[in-house]
């Protein structure tokens, strides 16, 4: 679309109480979502101008509105508005992060809890318990990883089938069991494997998690490290399912794991051990030479103790790497690091592994890294997932954590600039 066609507008979020839809207008798409009871979503893009419906992947019930619908408006460097999505003046409702609680306050309170506490795909959820009804309702709140499971049963069940959510009513039926629905996900249809899974804490659920623990739970051993755990929050089923994290994280450390507050949501202690390992490897070391890891305290002193010894090392076959073009455009304040010389200073700089990620950048495994100047001076790494590029993690110098302030600013950038991969449905207007 020509620039000169462009007019002025606030991008953000309107809620409509006569419809009870909620749009959400931003810089490179809009979108319309119909309430509960019959949840559905709809979107026009700056590539794809015409309405299809899809599937929002980022959380919806008890969370801040997604960086990309912020009522900031989006400007070009030349002072002129990006895209014509705007919220029109004379349409009436609520507006602003308001709008997202009056949406979800549509929603049953009984349901609510239900949804939020996953980490993704609400409205996947939203669509399953509103349509599969009451039986839905009490697998998620007795075993929300198979509840999540069969809210997005096209990636677990081969082959996809035409009717999703007709299939997964039929297998809550009276007389069905749950480990009917595992077979039916590709699990082993056992108690052992029901008891596994609901065990999960609900923020550990992801399509990616999930298939982890479908394929860890055919091993004896590693389905005998998982039987043993109290819980399985992201850290612990991270470490207890990764076939290359499993050999090191002993017992102890993983019952450790399992406790801690902080590793419910994102695998700390699993991307630390991971970063250890290849800092291991690169500097031409066996994984055999790593000691038996007791607890989190051990393996942060090891993780930093290689930190240093991999900034000092000459690793010429790293700097002989080639990276792919950066996925996401860089600013004057987040600047790709293209190069392994840049990677490596990184790492020196901010006194952290940025430079073990080179192999990882070169072979192109979905994972890409950036220094953030401003707010805050920080590092940032993306990674791919079903629905494009996401924040993997941002950290400040040795690891620190970074202001809410750089976070969000980050989160911004990157819902504007990045794309964004979303499965179509059949186009239709709303």
């Amino acid at each position: 679309m020509p620039r000169e066609n462009f007019r002025p507008g606030a991008p953000g979020v309107v809620f409509r109480p006569d419809t009870g839809k909620l749009y959400q207008f931003s810089a490179r798409e809009v979108v319309v979502m119909a309430p509960w009871p019959e949840p559905r979503a709809w979107i026009k893009t700056w590539s794809e101008p015409g309405w299809r419906h899809f599937r929002p992947a980022y959380p919806i019930v008890g969370s801040a509105p997604p960086p990309r619908f912020s009522t900031d408006r989006q400007e070009a460097a030349d002072g002129q508005y990006l895209l014509p999505f705007v919220i029109p003046d004379r349409v009436p409702g609520v507006r602003g992060a308001d709008a997202w609680g009056a949406y979800c306050s549509l929603i049953p309170e009984g349901v609510r809890p239900l949804v939020a506490g996953h980490s993704e795909r609400h409205f996947h959820l939203l669509s399953f318990l509103a349509r599969c009804g009451s039986a839905a309702q009490d697998l998620a709140a007795t075993n929300p990883a198979l509840a999540g499971m069969l809210a997005s049963s096209w990636a677990f069940h081969r082959p996809r089938v035409s009717w999703p959510l007709r299939s997964v009513r039929a297998l809550l039926k009276p007389g069905k069991k749950q480990r009917d629905a595992l077979a039916w996900l590709g699990f082993p249809p056992d108690d052992s494997a029901r008891r596994i899974t609901a065990k999960v804490d609900s923020a550990a659920v992801t399509v990616g998690q999930m298939l982890y623990l479908r394929g860890a739970l055919q091993d004896a051993v590693r389905r005998k490290r998982l039987g043993h755990l109290p819980r399985l929050n992201a850290g612990a089923l991270c470490l207890a399912t990764h076939p290359n994290l499993i050999e090191s994280a002993t017992p102890k450390l993983l019952q450790e794991v399992a406790s801690l507050p902080e590793e419910r949501v994102r695998p700390r202690a699993a991307y630390r051990l991971r970063d250890t390992l290849s800092m291991l490897q690169q500097l031409g070391r066996e994984p055999r030479e790593l000691p038996r890891i007791h607890s989190v305290r051990a393996l942060n002193t090891l993780h930093d103790e290689l930190v240093r010894e991999f900034n000092l090392a000459e690793l010429r076959s790293v700097l002989s790497l080639r990276f792919p073009p950066p996925p996401v455009p860089g600013t004057p304040t987040i600047v790709p690091l293209e190069t392994p010389e840049m990677l490596l200073a990184e790492g020196r700089d901010q006194a952290h592994c940025a430079g073990s990620y080179a192999p990882r950048v070169a072979e192109q495994r979905g994972v890409y890294l950036y220094k953030v100047l401003e707010p805050e001076r920080a590092t940032l790494s993306i990674q791919r997932d079903a629905n494009g590029w996401a924040v993997a993690e941002l950290l400040g110098r040795e690891n620190r954590p970074v202001s809410a302030t750089t976070r969000t600013a980050v989160e911004a950038w990157l819902a504007t600039a990045g794309t964004s991969e979303r499965r179509p449905w059949s186009p239709r207007s709303p």
